[in-house]
């Protein structure tokens, strides 16, 4: 089997994408977010969670926009 890794960010995904959008993603997301990060906030992270319904996350405590 093989396995294909996409990384997509909230910049390309843009501010305009909805729920319902995101409701049809029928794929594993991992999300990956740290407590320090100025670029990402965990409320636009929480909401790809909320939405996509194979979506993990795991929060850092620390590490910044960087460590991802």
């Amino acid at each position: 089997v093989k396995l294909k890794l996409y990384k997509i960010t909230l910049f390309q995904c843009g501010s305009s994408i909805s729920s319902e959008e995101l409701s049809k993603v029928k794929i594993l997301m991992l999300l990956l977010w740290a407590r320090n990060d100025l670029v990402v906030s965990f409320e636009a992270t929480k909401f790809l969670f909320a939405n996509v319904q194979l979506a993990k996350i795991i929060a850092y405590p620390s590490g910044g926009h960087l460590l991802i």
